[in-house]
């Protein structure tokens, strides 16, 4: 999956289940995402977790679309979106959208850590891209 896609793919899955934010708050705050809409996106979705976390997804879209935001939810919330990330519908269950996100959310981590190793390929970058690799295999072995 392309990683703009990968981005798409995990805010819609937090807009249509806005519960696993509990969950995953913190690891979609230190998450890079590689476009400035989906980044700002992401941005006022942590804002609004800080000051309302009980929300429902209904009263989230809607604070989004006041902020600035309609535009790129639109984009994430698209049909194209979901054809890649089933789990991230609204209709999914929740034990299967935090699967989705886990894996969505693997991926990026592996992405970024062999962008990194590619640019400079340290020991220390050597070692996270291997610590992403046996993270990713483990999640498949445990989601079989």
């Amino acid at each position: 999956m392309p990683v703009r896609r990968r981005e798409q793919a995990v805010l819609a899955t937090i807009l249509n289940h806005f519960p696993l934010f509990d969950e995953f708050d913190e690891t979609i705050g230190i998450l890079n995402f590689s476009g400035p809409a989906l980044d700002k996106l992401r941005q006022e979705i942590l804002l609004l977790y800080a000051r309302t976390p009980d929300l429902e997804s209904e009263a989230v879209e809607r604070h989004l679309m006041e902020t600035g935001c309609a535009q790129e939810m639109q984009v994430v919330l698209s049909p194209v979106v979901f054809v890649s990330a089933r789990s991230a519908r609204s209709d999914s269950d929740i034990k299967m959208a935090r699967t989705g996100l886990l894996e969505l959310i693997h991926g990026m981590r592996l992405e970024e850590a062999q962008k990194r190793y590619n640019e400079q390929p340290t020991d220390e970058n050597l070692a996270r891209l291997q610590e992403c690799q046996v993270t990713r295999l483990q999640n498949l072995r445990d989601s079989v």
